[in-house]
């Protein structure tokens, strides 16, 4: 059976295999898509031993912005995978305006 910390380690080698940035270490780590339109997700282990993944939220189009409520929540392997999906497609849309 996996443990919490073989998905953090699936997540970070998905998201630097597609050229994404990665940085903190431990129980919280930040995977940054792409600066320009800053789409990001925070990572975190919480007390009941899941992952939480918390979206950046710009305030107001301006490049400030704080991490937002948590979007999802990775219990199993199928999540992480479910996940890592969504990061490679963030990758691939881009907004339009």
């Amino acid at each position: 059976m996996m443990k919490i910390n073989d998905y953090v380690e699936i997540i970070k080698l998905v998201a630097k295999e597609n050229d994404l940035i990665v940085e903190g270490t431990g129980n919280e780590f930040s995977i940054d898509v792409n600066k320009y339109h800053h789409v990001a997700y925070l990572l975190k282990i919480n007390s009941s031993g899941y992952l939480q993944v918390h979206q950046w939220e710009n305030a107001n189009d301006s490049s400030d912005g704080e991490w937002g409520r948590a979007v999802y929540s990775l219990r199993c392997l199928s999540d992480v995978i479910q996940f890592c999906s969504i990061v490679i497609m963030s990758t691939q849309i881009s907004a339009r305006r």
